[in-house]
């Protein structure tokens, strides 16, 4: 139900600061791709291979909570090639 997201904690989530085209900041959290949650990086058996793969940040968003649900909203990082 809506109601019980409300307790969510985005903090550890939105824990860096972008800079937006009009000179404000907003927190905003990585949006991830070639991270499959099957498997939660449980595939590497040492810290070299956990700490070598960080996997692909794909983009930059932020989250909030409304009447409506969880949203997010963000784009595509700058560093992304195509």
């Amino acid at each position: 139900m809506i109601e019980s997201l409300g307790a969510i904690d985005t903090t550890a989530f939105l824990r860096a600061r972008f800079q937006l085209d009009d000179g404000s900041t907003v927190k905003v959290g990585a949006f991830t791709m070639n991270a499959p949650h099957n498997r939660d990086g449980a595939e590497c058996e040492t810290a070299s291979c956990q700490f070598d793969d960080t996997r692909t940040v794909a983009g930059i968003v932020t989250v909030g909570m409304n009447s409506g649900g969880m949203w997010f909203s963000g784009t595509v990082a700058p560093w992304l090639s195509e």
